[in-house]
């Protein structure tokens, strides 16, 4: 079990970014479940045959320690792997949205991520605490994609997010999603 976020929760996102003029960007951590915690098994060890390129005898066997795609513990490991590195860096789970996590300062929130599996979805007040969070996230995540969004979009979740500048005030902005 990996929570994903809901349609309507996914709007209200990019509604809470775009009304206080947060950055935002998109990245996609390489092989999410692989960086997960060790597997907490309670029915004992997994074994498995080694992959090719492992000199090891043949007919050995090798303790499968992290979880993998296609196991079904794996996406709930990756999910509180996340959940501790998020908590680690001050953020705090929404309680309607558990994919919502939000870190606040004394004037609200300074920065926001929905989560998608692997996929993060991160608002931030300032570009040099977007800067400072990607350091952060990218000690603990490998990510195969780190971009900010704009005109051309990213994409988040299987969907298109791009964002537009308001066709009345140049200073608003707007985000759309599109499907992929």
């Amino acid at each position: 079990f990996a929570p994903t976020p809901q349609t309507a929760s996914l709007m209200l996102f990019l509604q809470m970014v775009a009304s206080t003029r947060m950055h935002l960007e998109v990245a996609d951590v390489k092989n999410a479940f692989c960086q997960g915690r060790p597997m907490q098994r309670t029915r004992g060890s997994l074994f498995v045959e080694p992959c090719e390129g492992l000199e090891l005898e043949p007919g050995s066997l090798i303790e499968r320690i992290v979880p993998v795609y296609g196991l079904m513990d794996a996406p709930m490991e990756w999910h509180v792997t996340v959940t501790e590195e998020l908590t680690k860096l001050g953020f705090r789970k929404c309680l309607l949205e558990p994919c919502w996590w939000t870190r606040r300062g004394t004037s609200g929130a300074l920065q926001m991520v929905l989560i998608e599996v692997d996929d993060f979805l991160i608002g931030s007040m300032g570009r040099e605490d977007m800067r400072d969070l990607k350091d952060q996230l990218s000690k603990r995540f490998p990510f195969g994609t780190y971009r900010e969004v704009d005109e051309e979009g990213a994409e988040f979740a299987g969907r298109r997010v791009r964002r537009l500048s308001d066709r009345v005030t140049v200073d608003q902005e707007k985000y759309i999603l599109e499907e992929v």
